[in-house]
């Protein structure tokens, strides 16, 4: 028998006076991730792309667009390696994010038939 991790989430219940709101912040938080995937991703794949064409060139100052010397090259790698964490982060967030928001519809999807059965019914 294999263990089956579940996520724990409170229901999203529409009758509640903060429902539109929480909803509102998920959607929000989804459309700013979507936006700002597109940049880091393009981002990263610049970054990898100097190191594997080996075009490391300073960007700034009195050696710009010479190539960059041990220092500068490992300050770019660092901030290879820091891009792609936040990308990882990002891809992460959004895709529980996406997963919160497949279950808040769910459960409004639940309601709004528990209230026409209500309405039928009375």
């Amino acid at each position: 028998m294999t263990a089956a991790v579940l996520p724990f989430r409170r229901k999203f219940d529409p009758d509640s006076p903060e429902a539109e709101d929480s909803y509102e912040r998920v959607v929000q938080r989804m459309n700013w991730l979507n936006t700002t995937l597109g940049s880091t991703r393009a981002r990263c794949h610049e970054l990898e792309r100097q190191f594997l064409e080996n075009d490391l060139l300073a960007r700034s100052g009195p050696r710009r667009g010479e190539p960059l010397m041990e220092r500068g090259r490992r300050g770019r790698l660092h901030e290879l390696f820091e891009c792609r964490d936040a990308l990882i982060r990002k891809e992460l967030e959004y895709k529980l994010l996406r997963h919160e928001l497949r279950a808040m519809n769910r459960d409004l999807e639940q309601w709004t038939l528990a209230q026409r059965s209500e309405h039928l019914q009375g």
